[in-house]
């Protein structure tokens, strides 16, 4: 969670979020999508509960 991100950084969840904000802005700014045919999504969960992880290749 952005929480534990916070705690691990020893800073508070509104920076990490402004942190979060910013990064996605500059990324959307210069992302170039030319040559782009399709793209892969495949979910796996490990352990047992709610873990999840999401590839997008």
């Amino acid at each position: 969670s952005w929480q534990e991100v916070a705690s691990a950084f020893h800073t508070t969840w509104g920076h990490v979020f402004s942190s979060v904000e910013m990064a996605v802005d500059w990324g959307r700014k210069h992302r170039d999508l030319s040559g782009i045919e399709a793209i892969g999504v495949d979910e796996i969960q490990w352990q047992r509960g709610h873990r999840y992880l999401t590839l997008v290749y």
